[in-house]
């Protein structure tokens, strides 16, 4: 009876930074409720690992390569989605990275203008793709942002960088943002803020909430 309140059958999702972590559950998660979920990933073996374990449970699952940091590769991506399903029921905006930690007058150009092209920059260009495949509605976008987006936390923090803490609270002020201007169409677009959680190294990199 309660299942039955969850169930996505019929539904199309997106995940993006499907290919391991937090974006494997969500994925498995969709799918297990009945959804029809495309796996999204830079890493498209990460992305066919995560689908296959889904089709082992008989679920349904599609993986596609996407750089969401590319605006080239978000608009390929979304074409082949529109082609195939001509629609979007589901965006979970889970895709990130984070550097190495660090303190502000130490923190470099570079970084920060890469972790907010992936963080940020990425939402936002999936987000807008997602909602032309979803009106006039429903819809339910879900952007992946984390504590660190709600409060600072130093020293000691394993984590934390001033580009990744203002990347998460961007993706706080986006959620509502666009909440508000498609609240008329029953598109919901919620946010998540994890706290630390196991993640995949990445080299100097790290996959993150």
């Amino acid at each position: 009876m309660f299942e039955n309140l969850f169930r996505l059958d019929g539904k199309i999702a997106i995940v993006t930074g499907a290919g391991n972590g937090l974006g494997r559950s969500f994925t498995l998660g969709l799918a297990a409720f009945g959804a029809t979920v495309i796996c999204a990933d830079r890493n498209l073996d990460g992305a066919d690992e995560t689908a296959s374990l889904v089709k082992q449970s008989r679920g349904k699952a599609e993986p596609l390569r996407v750089d969401v940091a590319d605006e080239a590769s978000v608009d390929e991506m979304w074409q082949a989605i529109a082609e195939t399903y001509g629609r979007i029921d589901i965006l979970i905006n889970n895709a990130g990275i984070n550097t190495n930690s660090m303190r502000t007058h130490e923190y470099s150009v570079a970084d920060w203008d890469r972790l907010m092209a992936i963080n940020l920059r990425g939402v936002f260009l999936n987000t807008r793709k997602a909602l032309a495949l979803m009106l006039p509605g429903p819809g339910s976008i879900i952007n992946i942002s984390s504590i660190l987006g709600l409060r600072g936390f130093w020293p000691g923090s394993p984590a934390g960088s001033i580009s990744y803490s203002a990347a998460k609270a961007g993706v706080i002020g986006f959620t509502r943002q666009v909440a508000a201007e498609y609240a008329t169409e029953k598109i919901r677009s919620n946010a998540i803020a994890p706290g630390w959680h196991g993640g995949t190294a990445l080299g100097a990199e790290r996959r993150a909430a």
